[in-house]
């Protein structure tokens, strides 16, 4: 299974971030504090429907705003285009190409993702 796009609105720090991954390895390189971390937690989100490092779901949402959203395109022997929103007081909505998850463990393995610290 491999990324093909990511995109985060109101994302932790970023407002707006849309990224098309090329073949190869990917490499994010910035200041501290700029989001790179966030972008690889968004893609632990997409796998595993929790964050890595927030336990409350709502601490994801960029301070300020109402909700956050997370897209991604995955491909193995097909395309999957994922979908999760968060609202605070809501319960967090997944979809897969465009239809929702009644339960989020159904989608459990379907991306499998390492995150090392």
């Amino acid at each position: 299974m491999k990324i093909k796009a990511l995109s985060l609105f109101n994302y932790k720090n970023h407002e707006q971030f849309n990224y098309e991954f090329e073949s190869g390895i990917t490499c994010f390189i910035g200041d501290n504090g700029v989001g790179k971390t966030n972008i690889l937690d968004a893609v632990y989100l997409l796998s595993n429907c929790k964050s890595y490092f927030n336990n409350i779901d709502y601490q994801l949402i960029r301070n300020g705003q109402q909700q956050c959203a997370v897209n991604g395109v995955f491909e193995s022997d097909r395309e999957y285009k994922l979908q999760m929103v968060i609202e605070p007081g809501k319960r967090k909505k997944l979809k897969k190409n465009v239809k929702l998850y009644v339960k989020l463990m159904d989608h459990i393995g379907l991306i499998n993702v390492v995150f090392i610290t």
